[in-house]
């Protein structure tokens, strides 16, 4: 570990910006380079952009702005987590080699390596011969006009028009040479894997707004009132191109013996309408109503809008005269009630032929899944109370929700009896229920002339209970565990094996009991400043399966001597409960420095042409606090996964980094 994840990589990040205009045009132009070496050899990220913003004002009434962007990546990926015992992976290699193999797996001296006598692969072999890259261009630009149409007192009418395009080409290209070990045994040694995804979103939105204060005898009434209508596309393009058998030395698939093509083509637009009327009296109260009609060729119905409207209400009390103290600065009430919808994924609301050969001719069979003829979006209902509040002078302010919220006509697939010759029916099938409270509370227990500090925790936690079920309860499978769909269980506690009791169990939650954080501001003299972030997770399990590698091939760290459960962890088999472990942590997420050389200094020592110096130092990830025993309990191998958020296989460790920062404003 300390040698395949002990490369002291170096990070650097560069930005120019240049700004200025008059009264008509303003601009800003930046451009940006930033690099950084990973803890693995021939891993790393480069990244360059350049951004353009430009606001002009035609007339009094006439105002556009256009911001370009365009960024270009470079990414060595590396090798790491699961490769089911292919060889294409560091930390699986290494869990499954003897420290003692070091001096046996070093390179040759004629360039070569030796092949790994305990696993598929040479680790060493894998980290400088394989190649797994990515290369990303992407461009984002945005143009709005804001035009004031009618204008007559204190009663505006306008128009504003939105549009904006975000174009990404990606080209990956995955290599692993003939020569290697886990290659060797191949039927056809030697595999490249060449992709290019082509993504296009185009967005555009109008909107009317007239906006007017009425004078009456309970006070004085702003009035806001909003009608719009939005469109987005996403067009997506993804090309694979697989060889096996290559020649030597050789990347093009036109080498190989064999070439496997893939190809995926979305095609997707969303079309909504909307209207909102916002009434403000005095500020005592604050009112909005509005809604959507949208709809989407995602949608099984694609050419049917759906209705999701929403409403809130705001009472900041000190403003009425009945309030009877002036110890509160604010003291807000509000209520909210909202709707929005989820749509299908895509390819969920039709159905795919399959090809086939049909007495030596093309044919085509008849898709083994199939739709149901009623199906809705899923519809996401929130309903949330919450609690403003500041005093002395705003050095204390306090904000506290607690909502409900409930997704209905939640989509699942329902498996028919096989006598129907269908696997599974897209359906509504399901209702959850989150529940959750966000709490958040700002401090400043020093102002002064010398020192200041604010401090800012944030406390919040969520639970999950799926409160009706229309498909009979199933379990969905995962790495020695699974959750479950079923009514008044969560669907994302972990069911597994124990020892001594049949069947699955429930064994604990992927979800934090809470979570909380604590960001810390402090200034000295106005010039040196200090700040610090903590992140808080607390009472969620995960799935620990590098244990389940280390502890197969007889690799864990201090293999009896040191570990007394080890024996009771290996009587329990393949078990569950052997894999699980506590996922709660707390980290030093950030901590900085920062000093700002003094005006009078730099007059002396520059003039005119220096405004501002600025030199620090700062840190991520200098500290986690778990009882974990693999890298990271903040991980999750399935990606974006909802129900599945944490199961570790030998990921890519995380790395502390070490900044230095200087910043100069002429």
């Amino acid at each position: 570990e300390r040698v395949l994840y002990g490369n002291e990589g170096l990070i650097s990040n560069t930005q120019i910006s240049v700004s200025g205009g008059n009264e008509k045009t303003q601009f800003y132009v930046s451009a940006n380079f930033e690099q950084e070496e990973g803890i693995i050899k021939n891993t790393g990220f480069e990244r360059r952009s350049v951004r353009a913003n430009l606001d002009h004002n035609i007339s009094e009434a006439v105002h556009i702005s256009s911001h370009s962007n365009y960024i270009h990546t470079d990414s060595d990926r590396g090798f790491s987590s699961n490769q089911n015992n292919t060889g294409g992976s560091v930390g699986y290699t290494l869990a499954m080699t003897p420290n003692y193999a070091y001096g046996l797996l070093q390179q040759n001296a004629d360039g070569t390596y030796p092949d790994n006598p305990y696993f598929g692969e040479n680790p060493f072999r894998l980290i400088n011969e394989a190649v797994n890259s990515q290369n990303v261009d992407r461009f984002l630009q945005s143009l709005s006009v804001k035009a004031e149409l009618f204008k007559k007192g204190s009663s505006v009418l306008s128009l504003s028009a939105a549009g904006g395009l975000d174009y990404l080409t990606a080209n990956s290209l995955i290599y692993f040479p003939n020569y290697m070990q886990s290659q060797k045994s191949a039927a056809l040694p030697g595999d490249v894997i060449h992709s290019m995804h082509e993504s296009l979103n185009l967005n555009m939105q109008a909107v009317m707004a007239f906006n007017t204060t009425v004078k009456s005898g309970p006070g004085l009434f702003i009035l806001g009132t909003q009608l719009g209508v939005t469109r987005f596309d996403h067009k997506t393009e993804l090309n694979r191109l697989r060889g096996q058998g290559l020649l030597p030395g050789q990347t093009n698939v036109g080498n190989a013996s064999r070439v496997t093509p893939t190809q995926f083509f979305t095609d997707v637009t969303d079309v909504g309408f909307f209207g909102q009327q916002k009434i403000n009296w005095d500020d005592k109260l604050i009112a909005t109503v509005g809604a959507r009609l949208d709809r989407s060729t995602r949608n099984l119905l694609q050419d049917e809008y759906y209705f999701y409207p929403k409403a809130s209400l705001a009472a900041n009390l000190p403003n009425f005269e009945f309030w009877p103290t002036d110890v509160f600065d604010q003291f807000k009430l509000r209520i909210a009630y909202g709707e929005t919808g989820g749509l299908p994924a895509f390819g969920q609301t039709f159905l795919s032929m399959q090809n086939a050969n049909i007495g030596g001719a093309v044919g085509a069979t008849a898709s083994i899944s199939g739709v149901d003829p009623n199906l809705k979006p899923e519809r996401a209902r929130e309903l949330e109370y919450g609690l403003d509040l500041a005093f002395l002078d705003g050095r204390i302010s306090f904000s506290g929700t607690i909502y409900t919220k409930t997704v209905s006509e939640l989509i699942l697939n329902l498996a028919p009896a096989p006598s129907t010759g269908v696997n599974s029916v897209t359906t509504n099938a399901a209702e959850l229920e989150n529940r959750g409270i966000e709490l958040s509370l700002n401090v400043a227990p020093v102002r002064s002339r010398n020192f200041n500090w604010n401090a800012t925790f944030l406390w919040w936690k969520n639970d999950t209970e799926i409160t009706e079920l229309k498909i009979p309860a199933q379990y969905n499978g995962f790495y020695f565990g699974a959750t479950r769909f079923e009514e008044g269980v969560s669907p994302t506690a972990i069911f597994g094996t124990k020892p001594g009791v049949e069947g699955r169990v429930m064994l604990g939650n992927f979800q934090p009991d809470y979570q909380m954080s604590w960001a810390n501001s402090m200034t000295f003299w106005g010039n040196l400043k200090f700040s610090f972030f903590w992140d808080v997770s607390q009472g969620s399990k995960l799935i620990n399966l590098s244990t389940l590698l280390t502890d197969g091939s007889g690799n864990t760290v201090d293999y009896w001597d040191n570990y007394p459960e080890l024996p009771e962890r290996f009587s329990q088999g393949t078990a569950t409960t052997r894999f699980l472990e506590d996922g709660s942590f707390i980290k030093l997420r950030e901590v900085s420095l920062q000093y700002t050389l003094p005006k009078d200094l730099l007059n002396k020592a520059f003039g005119n042409t220096v405004r501002g110096i600025k030199v620090g130092v700062s840190g991520r990830n200098l500290l986690t606090i778990t009882d974990y025993s693999g890298y990271d309990p903040d991980v999750n191998v399935t990606g974006r996964s909802t129900l599945r958020t944490s199961v570790s296989i030998v990921p890519y460790p995380p790395s502390r980094q070490l900044m230095f920062h200087i910043n100069l404003d002429f």
